[in-house]
Parts: structure tokens; C-alpha cells; sequence
């Protein structure tokens, strides 16, 4: 069995060993599982209908040696290497095909991951989020490697009026609604996935530890996280969405590499599809946004 010795003092391996995770796309977020089962994760189930091609291993956590192989297959060996004690399932379908048919509920998880780079499957599990109150965290890496993307929703941010998903990206929701259609071919490499799944896994372990009332696991991080949830981490520096692009107006005055954002302004008539959260309603809590 696995020895979590070196992680006394900060992860709570029996609070991992109790948390139960639901992962949609397992492609660039592949290390991120096996990461959380390097930390005592003790249930997870993976979703992702995709087969590993002679292209992953250079931008996702799988070898050559696993191509033609389900993803989700492939994964759940490699867990099973690492941390034999982690309860994978795996589906090779699709997560609206399992939810609706009753395969999958989203309520008997802890936290739901969308790590799908499908728009419309990420509009979809935020419906699915909101309707649940399960926390769950969206991730997104910007064209060309130039930043990253963490969002999340939760029952108590919305509860207070700050928001979900689909808020905090509404400029992406206006330009997919006007037509946008994200590149086919669009580059990746394996250093933007891996320096996303950095932020994720940090992100994940400090929020099953704050839901907990745990000291350990930086719950800080969470706390930050939940207040204002949206970060945008700037692998070039000087990357800001300019006019037009699926982001518009994000944080030009934001001289840090990683921060917490309020969402771009919302037109004042905007009512959100899915919380409700107004325009108006949508005032950033007092929080000193700070770097990770």
C-alpha cells in the first residue's frame, strides 16, 4: 500500500480516503486524477467517450504505449499503479448521456470536476451544478498557451448573489451565442495542462478541507476561491483578451501573474439563465485579491 508518511502536517489523508469526486474529460486533466490519488483520494469516477490518439502523449498524461485505449480505461490502470486503495469507475461515454439516463447522479459526489474543453458540455454541467448545490470547478486553457482558467460554482456563493460559471464567463456565453465556434486545431502542449492541473489540485485538496473545517490543506485557498470564484493565471505575462475575443475586459489593471477576478462587467440587464444573479446584485465581496 501507498505511504502517505511525507504528507503529515498537510493533507488529511482519511478525509481524502472519504471524499468522493466526479470527473468530466479526462484528457489534459489525466495527471490531475492520478495526482489526487497520490494524496489519498478514495473514490473517483472518470467520463470521457474519447480514445487516447498518437497526439496525447505530447500534450496529456498518457504514453504511446496506451493509443487506441479508452482514456478513461487508460487512466483507471494508472491509478490502480499508484494508489490501489482509490475506488475508480469508469465510463467511456458521454456525462449528459449518464446523467440522464440515471447512470450517474450528481448528488452522491463531493465535488464534480468539468474538465471538458466542450463549451456546451461545460453550459451543461453549470445547469447541473446549480440545480444540485454539488461544488463543482470548471478549468479552461486560453489559445496559443498564454493563460489559464479556473471557475467554479457554488450553492453559497450563489446564495449571496455572487454567481455562478456561466456569470463569471459571460463574454464567452455572448460570443458562443453570436457565433463563435472555438479552433479545431487549436495548439496545446503539455506544460500549460500540467501547470493548470497544479493550480486544480491545489485548488481541490484546499476545498475538501475547508468544506471539512480542517486546518490542513491550505483551506484558505478554498475559502478565497469561493468568495470569488474565478482565476486567471497568465502564463505570458502581458496575455490580457483584447476587443472581440471570446474574453473580453478581463482585469487590464491586474498586475499579477495569478489572481482572483471579479467577473467582467454584466449589462445591466442581465439575468442569469441558470442562478438568476442580476447585474446589479453582482458587487465583488471585500477581498484583497491575492496571488497563489
Amino acid at each position: 500500500m501507498i505511504d502517505f508518511s511525507r504528507l503529515n502536517g498537510l493533507i488529511d489523508t482519511d478525509l481524502m480516503a472519504e471524499t468522493n469526486i466526479l470527473c468530466a474529460g479526462v484528457g489534459g486533466a489525466a495527471s490531475l486524477i492520478k495526482n489526487l490519488a497520490r494524496i489519498g483520494l478514495g473514490k473517483v469516477t472518470i467520463v470521457d467517450p474519447d480514445t487516447i490518439s498518437n497526439t496525447n502523449p505530447a500534450t496529456q498524461g498518457y504514453g504511446i504505449h496506451q493509443e487506441w485505449l479508452f482514456k478513461v480505461f487508460a487512466l483507471a490502470e494508472d491509478i490502480e499503479a499508484i494508489n490501489p486503495a482509490c475506488a475508480v469507475t469508469a465510463h467511456p461515454y458521454k456525462i449528459e448521456e449518464l446523467i440522464q439516463s440515471g447512470t450517474i447522479d450528481p448528488n452522491d459526489f463531493d465535488v464534480i470536476l468539468a474538465m471538458t474543453d466542450s463549451f456546451s458540455v461545460q453550459a451543461y454541467l453549470n445547469k447541473i451544478a446549480v440545480a444540485s448545490g454539488v461544488d463543482t470547478i470548471f478549468a479552461a486553457a486560453y489559445y496559443q498557451a498564454q493563460a489559464v482558467e479556473v471557475t467554479g460554482t457554488f450553492k453559497d456563493t450563489v446564495a449571496a448573489g455572487g454567481g455562478c460559471h456561466r456569470c463569471h464567463t459571460f463574454p464567452r456565453f455572448k460570443a458562443y451565442a453570436n457565433g463563435f465556434k472555438a479552433t479545431e486545431d487549436a495548439g496545446s502542449h503539455i506544460f500549460q495542462a500540467e501547470y493548470l492541473n497544479a493550480l486544480l489540485g491545489n485548488l481541490i485538496s484546499s476545498l475538501i478541507h475547508a468544506r471539512a473545517g480542517s486546518k490542513l490543506g491550505n483551506p484558505a485557498l478554498a475559502r478565497n476561491f469561493i468568495k470569488r470564484p474565478l482565476i486567471i493565471s497568465r502564463i505570458d505575462p502581458t496575455y490580457q483578451a483584447g476587443a472581440g475575443e471570446a474574453f473580453e475586459n478581463i482585469s487590464s489593471d491586474y498586475a499579477s501573474f495569478t489572481g482572483l477576478h471579479w467577473p467582467c462587467d454584466l449589462p445591466e440587464e442581465f439575468v442569469c439563465p441558470d442562478c438568476g444573479n442580476t447585474a446589479s446584485g453582482n458587487e465583488a465581496p471585500t477581498l484583497t485579491p491575492g496571488i497563489f
